[in-house]
């Protein structure tokens, strides 16, 4: 695996050698207790190739990798566990498994003790591409991570040999998060996409290396997120989180229809000229991320929208497909976007 970046936390990325890669980050890490959470969706081959480079002063637990896994249930069983286990400020909380997983350890690690060191290891696409660059941490609780932290994870160790486990139409729909990356921040990206197929491993493995260097970027520019910089990166989960509580599809294939909504309205505002727009659609259709669009009720729009955590009172910070292909940001009634929405779909 190699080196893709240094700070503030350190990214891994490559294929096919993650065990022996951890053994040796293991030997160099003193740690006083290893805490192991991995995922009980993994292969059992997967699983049991990372058991045998563990050390001894390592704690497992097989845990759950869904959106109900994400409560205060949950942490505090954990937070048990490390308490039984006398887990102190040196120890290590190691996360293996998808965003849900990661989210919540995360999360754990942050708070207990004020904060100790945790290591994530993404196996499941979205979490690959996008949920595990950050450092933001979260649980549900009356609504999609409404409770949660900053707290970047020390090191991230990303092998796409876990992805080969993936039915093909779910890896596809997940790319949604290379496409909004692409169209939002890199046009040489989006250039790439509309030639090359991500079937091949070099292909992922260049446009992974492409998304994750311009997210640490944005990161790193806006890392609480507090100047507008950072939400950017919300482009197309807007709608696309509406979709996916309510249609319970892959949160690739709801993102996917929130960038279809988001460079409509974008349009609509004449944010961007109707090439622009074309143009981005025409890598959608490229990349198999155009689904049909059903819009749920006015009520049940604005249930789920006045959740989003960008909201401020009755608007939301809505991130809008700009002209030269950039993106922006603007505050905008939560009345206005259903509106606008209905009339175009």
């Amino acid at each position: 695996m190699k080196l893709l970046t240094n700070t503030p936390s350190k990214i891994y990325l490559g294929s096919h050698s993650i065990q022996n890669f951890l053994n040796n980050l293991l030997q160099e890490s003193n740690d006083s207790k290893v805490f192991l959470f991995i995922s009980n969706s993994l292969p059992h081959k997967r699983v049991h190739k990372l058991l045998t480079v563990l050390p001894r002063n390592c704690f497992i637990k097989i845990v759950p990798n869904t959106e109900s896994f994400k409560n205060f249930s949950v942490v505090q069983s954990l937070l048990k566990h490390l308490l039984t286990h006398q887990a102190d400020r040196k120890s290590l909380l190691i996360a293996v498994g998808g965003g849900a997983l990661l989210d919540t350890v995360g999360f754990v690690a942050s708070i207990y003790l004020r904060g100790v060191r945790w290591w994530a290891i993404p196996t499941t696409p979205i979490a690959q591409m996008d949920s595990s660059i950050g450092g933001k941490t979260a649980i549900n609780f009356l609504g999609k991570n409404t409770v949660g932290s900053f707290h970047l994870p020390q090191k991230t160790l990303i092998d796409i040999e876990f992805l080969s486990y993936f039915p093909k139409p779910l890896l596809e729909e997940s790319f949604a998060e290379i496409a909004k990356m692409a169209l939002g921040f890199d046009k040489k990206l989006c250039d790439y996409l509309l030639i090359h197929s991500l079937s091949s491993q070099e292909s992922l493995l260049y446009a992974l290396r492409k998304c994750i260097l311009l997210k640490r970027k944005i990161v790193l520019a806006d890392f609480k997120e507090t100047k507008n910089i950072r939400t950017l990166l919300n482009f197309g989960h807007t709608f696309g989180h509406v979709f996916e509580s309510v249609e319970k599809i892959s949160h690739g294939k709801a993102v996917s229809k929130g960038l279809c909504i988001s460079l409509s309205l974008s349009r609509r505002h004449g944010y961007c000229h109707k090439h622009e727009k074309e143009e981005a659609m025409a890598l959608l259709h490229k990349m198999n991320l155009v689904f049909p669009i059903n819009l749920p009720s006015t009520t049940i729009l604005r249930k789920y929208l006045m959740k989003d955590k960008k909201r401020q009172n009755d608007r939301i910070h809505f991130v809008y497909y700009k002209k030269k292909k950039s993106l922006l940001t603007q505050a905008t009634f939560v009345k206005s976007l259903i509106y606008d929405a209905q009339r175009e779909f």
